[in-house]
């Protein structure tokens, strides 16, 4: 995986072909290291901030793939890990993981991430499928 350091200066707007290719490098060379997993997840939170910029989803199979190994990056005892994995989620409307992080008991996870939980539950519903739908509302 390339240094955090480039993910943060990837320019705004970004082609949805070279958005594809930078999610893709992410997950294909994830270590599976807990440090480098946080690194992995503040990559990807950046990558998809440029691709909600696009205004258009996150195409399958690659919407399915970062579903998939948000899912594997999951610990509902790292307040740090949850944040980034609800934003990516959010971002990219990705239902898989927001259904998964929404099914999690309470012995599953640490109390500050059930109040992380609560709050992405009250900011976002239980729908987050669709990342532009509140700027939809609000236009109308």
């Amino acid at each position: 995986m390339k240094a955090l350091s480039y993910y943060d200066a990837v320019p705004d707007t970004m082609t949805a072909q070279d958005l594809r290719h930078e999610f893709s490098s992410v997950i294909d060379n994830a270590p599976i290291k807990r440090k480098k997993r946080h690194e992995c997840l503040q990559a990807l939170w950046a990558l998809s901030d440029r691709q909600w910029h696009t205004y258009t989803a996150l195409e399958e199979p690659l919407k399915t793939q970062v579903d998939t190994f948000l899912i594997a990056c999951w610990d509902g005892f790292d307040l740090a890990c949850v944040e980034l994995v609800i934003s990516i989620s959010a971002g990219l409307g990705l239902q898989g993981t927001h259904d998964f992080i929404l099914s999690r008991k309470a012995d599953e996870v640490s109390f500050e991430v059930a109040e992380a939980i609560k709050d992405a539950i009250a900011e976002l519903g239980t729908d987050v499928s669709d990342p532009y739908s509140g700027m939809r509302l609000s236009a109308q």
